[in-house]
């Protein structure tokens, strides 16, 4: 009774709470040497623990509830023990090789239980986090799909895990680019843990700022600011004040300031999620890259290009540690110090960011559209700067070619405008050209709005080159 009272916390979202309760009880069994319930409690320890990102702790009680189970003949609890082992190793610790060789011992215990729908769909889920974050998202999504049809026919349409599944799906399909059908993935998700908990629960508080992530590539900034506070509201109405998911509603937010031109307040914001992260124990590189991007990319805002660099470099330093040399990831930290050099007009270094990110990205994703033709624009732009025309001119319309329907607008006016300047410089298709820089102006205009200055940009370079004709 007091075991399923302790895991009562977990549906009420009080990981604190029920991780006293499971402490309590795991030190009560022990005391009787009663194994069975040792076991039970020193997994649902690591389940709280786990859910507040305390992952050395996790995994030291996944490896005693472990042996527990063994010494019990608890099956049950050591296949579960396993299953988890696969989140804690190969997602919260980015160690994929450890997660992945707990999933294979987590496939063979399931088999001699029979194969259990909610085991194997946790199995699944954890499996797929872990493809998502080394950026194999073809297998993250097939993994999730396969959580999300066992949770289904395990506990129906309704269900709070169900939720949780069509979360993680979209997550995949928004990192990939499918706005659209992430949006809907959410709006489903987000319906569950309203009707089932409340918007004051982690799980609301997640959805919400997922909503704004989609609504931050569709260039609705305003609208997602809404969805950012309300997130984090939820996030310190139910997290304690060092738990890392705080870190990331406050940049979410952040992004949002950005592109509403508050950049003081974002970097206020910024700057308390790296206070958040930078307090734990052991802070996780990963959440820490992330706001040190989004630090940069403010102060890239405010023309602080020397300090928007050293963040980059930091954010990319903490990349490669996690990830190594040949991830998406370390792609984006590079593109993203070529945009820093070629705003500082250092075209040299910028080429050389540029032509690694693309190098990177052909690797990593070389299916991803997107990605490659941001990283042309970018070689192709410092081939511009450096006044090779010429050479910028192919790798413009091979960009061009590949932007994919749906993404953010600026990008691909981005290219436009500068395969414009290109067939201008070269003397070429002068009409062309000019509609080119027309529809680069709308899409700046219909972006988000730190594109106005891109926008302003484009009418001058227009009033220059085409007055009166």
């Amino acid at each position: 009774r007091r075991l399923a009272e302790a895991e009562a916390a977990v549906t009420a979202g009080d990981a604190l709470l029920g991780l006293e309760k499971a402490e309590l009880l795991a030190e009560e069994a022990q005391a009787v040497a009663y194994w069975p319930v040792i076991a039970e409690s020193l997994l649902l320890k690591a389940r709280f623990e786990s859910s507040l990102e305390r992952s050395e702790l996790a995994d030291t009680s996944l490896a005693q509830a472990l042996e527990a189970a063994q010494a019990a003949g608890h099956a049950r609890v050591a296949a579960s023990a396993f299953v988890y082992r696969v989140r804690v190793a190969g997602y919260q610790q980015a160690d994929f090789d450890r997660g992945q060789r707990y999933a294979q011992y987590a496939e063979a215990a399931l088999s001699h239980l029979g194969q259990p729908q909610e085991l194997a769909a946790l199995l699944a889920g954890h499996r797929g986090a872990i493809f998502f974050e080394q950026g194999r998202f073809p297998e993250a999504l097939e993994a999730h799909v396969d959580a999300l049809e066992l949770w289904t026919e395990a506990r129906g349409p309704e269900d709070p895990k169900t939720g949780v599944a069509l979360t993680r799906v979209g997550d995949v399909l928004l990192e990939t680019g499918d706005l659209k059908a992430a949006a809907a993935r959410y709006e489903a998700a987000l319906e569950i843990a309203r009707r089932q908990y409340g918007e004051t629960h982690p799980q609301s508080a997640r959805l919400f700022s997922r909503t704004g992530r989609v609504l931050m590539k569709q260039g609705e900034s305003t609208r997602a600011r809404g969805f950012f506070e309300q997130a984090l509201a939820a996030s310190r109405a139910t997290l304690p004040p060092d738990h890392p998911y705080l870190a990331t509603s406050l940049s979410y937010l952040a992004q949002a300031l950005v592109a509403a031109g508050d950049y003081e307040e974002a970097m206020d914001n910024y700057r308390q999620a790296l206070a958040v992260l930078e307090a734990a124990e052991k802070p996780d590189p990963r959440r820490l890259s992330a706001v040190l991007s989004g630090l940069a990319r403010t102060s890239s805002s405010t023309n602080d290009y020397a300090q928007a660099a050293r963040f980059y470099g930091r954010a990319l330093e903490l990349r490669k540690e996690v990830y190594g040399d040949g991830h998406v990831l370390v792609g984006e930290a590079v593109f993203n110090l070529g945009e820093v050099a070629q705003n500082q007009g250092d075209f040299e270094r910028a080429l050389s960011f540029f032509r690694q990110s693309l190098d990177i990205w052909r690797r990593a994703a070389p299916d991803d559209g997107f990605l490659i033709a941001a990283a042309l624009t970018g070689v192709a732009e410092a081939l511009l700067g450096l006044g090779d025309s010429a050479a910028a001119l192919p790798r413009l319309e091979q960009a061009l070619g590949l932007h994919p329907q749906g993404r953010e607008a600026e990008f691909v006016a981005t290219t436009q405008f500068a395969l414009a300047r290109a067939l201008v410089a070269e003397g070429r298709e002068s009409v062309r050209a000019r509609e080119l820089a027309e529809g680069a102006l709308e899409g700046f205009r219909g972006g988000r709005a730190l594109s106005g200055e891109d926008a302003r940009e484009v009418e001058q370079w227009l009033e220059t080159h085409f007055a009166g004709r």
